[in-house]
């Protein structure tokens, strides 16, 4: 097993990366934790139990290996953090961030998926106007009533559709409106 004072900085490298005070990574642990727990993990004077070392690579997004030997994983997951800091110090300085040359299969991929979303876009969109279409003219109306009646009356008036009573009542205005006529 890798030293503890090494296991300790990964520790704390995960924590940070994630944006986490030692208090959020103590009840992101799910367990007990306390901010002292965390703090001596950190410092290496105290080796976490197995299962708590499998969360703590999880959290981190790398394997227990990795998080105990400082393997692959880890190192992807550091350097790409180092990007993010540099990409923030040269945008707050001003200056345009390093971006990595994309390969062109790469470049075609993402166009790729970027047209397969549009696509999946375009057909719900579709779907969405057809369903409108299908709308009865009479929902369409109740739904126009519903929404110009005070908040107040709108769960009455759910209420009297559930029951029936909504047509009853209209029947009666209905009757009414052609007694006065």
């Amino acid at each position: 097993m890798g030293n503890k004072m090494e296991l300790g900085k990964r520790i704390r490298q995960i924590r940070v990366i994630k944006g986490l005070s030692q208090t959020n990574f103590a009840e992101l642990l799910g367990r007990n934790f306390s901010t002292s727990t965390i703090s001596c993990y950190e410092k290496g004077t105290v080796m976490p139990q197995e299962e708590t070392l499998l969360e703590i690579a999880k959290i981190g997004g790398v394997t227990k290996y990795d998080l105990i030997n400082g393997g692959e994983q880890f190192e992807k997951l550091i350097g790409s953090e180092a990007a993010n800091i540099e990409g923030r110090r040269t945008r707050f300085r001003g200056e345009s961030p390093r971006r990595p040359k994309m390969s062109q299969d790469s470049i075609s991929k993402l166009i790729e998926d970027i047209s397969s979303f549009r696509d999946s876009l375009d057909q719900n969109i579709e779907r969405l106007v057809e369903q409108e279409q299908n709308t009865s003219e009479l929902e369409k109306r109740l739904l126009r009533y519903f929404r110009r009646l005070p908040e107040s009356e709108q769960e009455a008036f759910i209420d009297d559709m559930l029951e029936g009573a909504f047509t009853k009542r209209a029947i009666r205005i209905n009757e009414e409106k052609n007694k006065n006529n």
